[in-house]
């Protein structure tokens, strides 16, 4: 089941981050790993004295060694767990338990790892989240330099520690995997990351800080905050103007807040680095209280009230087509990705009906068409949502997921609903092909409930085993996005 493969992979990468620095890298790859639910410890018989002392050591495991080297006892129990003993050739060893204790019930050996599990499990991944744009915060300009995706991080002090890591979602927040390398002046490190939000700490001798130069924290799911910083995919430049005092970025992206993205004074004028989700960004300058468009740009987008916004695209366009309504004058594409600004995205007659591309980033979207100021769902698109006059069609981009109910053949509607879309009654519409009602969704990495919806009637998944009970009594199944 997948929680429990969860728990015990967390389990694995604290017993791995909990071995003190000397015996980290002996022990890391060969001492233990996850099997068919169950956590296995690997000894080896030549090893020497004081390698198997430290092993034991580490893991509190000299009951284990004495009943599984010297009694030659295949199981064993130790505080009401159930050991299994197994002997892979002459030289090694195999101790082995279920995972499907709890946390509470594991013996010392799992216990002295609790704070670190507990703190391995706030982790943020912060990869594959939907994020619309982000900037960087630094209090010293030395903390953190770019050069294109190579980024140099810079800890200044700390002269007197004996090591230091750099640990974050770029590296699944390993705590001895990407060590820095110590300067007269501090510790720095340089990595290759790709664009995008980076979440990270500084780990000296074993403590964990946030960076003294980056003022921009996130909350973490605990009470502490890691550092964030963002590798930009997109600068931003408007050349003179060099008499402005100051000079700000509004856009699609921050819904035009005026006073958020101060732009920076370079020698040919003004600049700002900033990362931009994929999809189509409007936006335009504010010098000194006045809007400009971009001159540089010649891209532009009605904003479907009497004005114009530069416009940046990125990634790949998706195309929308409506056939017929070959009389009509204005047909317009409106959804969730735009606000539902009826004015902005206007659709091309053809030979065939109404067609026009838009740029949209990962994610499941809702959409419409304006007839002539007739709003109407998607013909070709079985996949929707809402309920009554309020009905929109669903879009997915990059789907990740896929929730299917087998069989139900007599059904005439069956729906799926869950945390994902806040338990709507009305759920995501799901389309019968081949025995199966399924629909394509794009979820954000992370834990999601949900039942279907067959004929009214709220059922669990039958196909998946993992549920967990609810405040009702009547259950949810659990799905884990990675």
């Amino acid at each position: 089941m997948k929680v429990l493969r969860r728990r015990a992979f967390i389990i694995l990468i604290s017993i791995v981050v909990g071995f003190n620095f000397l015996h980290a890298q002996e022990f890391s790859k060969e001492a233990c790993r996850i099997e068919n639910n169950r956590i296995i410890f690997t000894l080896n018989l030549n090893w020497d004295k004081e390698k198997l002392k430290a092993f034991s050591e580490q893991f509190d495991l000299d009951t284990l060694i004495l009943d599984s080297l010297r009694l030659n006892k295949p199981e064993f129990n130790i505080k009401g767990i159930q050991w299994k003993a197994k002997s892979i050739d002459e030289f090694i060893v195999e101790v082995s338990k279920n995972m499907n204790q709890e946390i509470g019930d594991l013996p010392k050996i799992f216990e002295i790892f609790r704070s670190e599990m507990e703190h391995m499990a706030n982790r943020d991944t912060g990869k594959g989240q939907n994020i619309r744009y982000g900037i960087n915060q630094l209090n010293n300009p030395l903390a953190i330099r770019s050069n294109q995706n190579k980024i140099k991080f810079f800890l200044p002090g700390y002269r007197d520690a004996q090591q230091a890591y750099i640990s974050g979602n770029f590296n699944s927040w390993s705590t001895i995997e990407t060590p820095m390398e110590k300067t007269n002046d501090g510790w720095t490190v340089t990595l290759e990351l790709t664009p995008g939000k980076n979440l990270y700490k500084y780990i000296i001798d074993g403590r964990w800080i946030k960076d003294p130069g980056n003022e921009k924290t996130e909350k973490e799911k605990g009470d502490s905050r890691n550092s964030v910083f963002y590798v930009s995919n997109q600068i931003f430049e408007l050349s003179g103007h060099k008499n402005a005092k100051r000079v700000f970025l509004a856009g699609s992206f921050n819904n035009f807040r005026v006073r958020e993205l101060k732009m920076i004074q370079s020698e040919d004028g003004w600049i700002l680095p900033i990362y931009l989700g994929q999809g189509s960004h409007t936006y335009k300058y504010i010098i000194d209280g006045r809007w400009i468009l971009d001159p540089d740009n010649p891209l532009q987008l009605p904003d479907g009230r009497g004005n114009i916004n530069s416009v940046i695209n990125l990634g790949k366009p998706r195309v929308f087509k409506l056939d017929g309504y070959e009389s009509s004058t204005n047909v317009f594409l409106s959804g969730s990705f735009n606000d539902w600004n009826p004015g902005e995205i206007s659709m091309l007659q053809d030979n065939e009906g109404w067609k026009t591309s838009y740029y949209l980033g990962p994610g499941t979207w809702e959409y419409k068409f304006l007839i002539d100021g007739r709003w109407i769902t998607d013909p070709q698109n079985p996949y929707k949502t809402g309920s009554g006059d309020y009905i929109n069609s669903i879009v997915a981009i990059e789907p990740n997921h896929q929730f299917t109910l087998e069989g139900f053949s007599g059904a005439s509607s069956v729906l799926v609903s869950g945390s994902f879309n806040s338990w709507a009654e009305d759920g995501y519409t799901m389309k019968f092909v081949d025995n199966n009602w399924i629909i394509p969704v794009h979820l954000q990495p992370g834990k999601y409930t949900y039942k279907f919806i067959v004929d009214g009637q709220w059922i669990l998944d039958p196909s998946n085993d993992l549920w967990e009970e609810n405040e009702y009594g009547t259950d949810n199944s659990v799905l884990w996005i990675e």
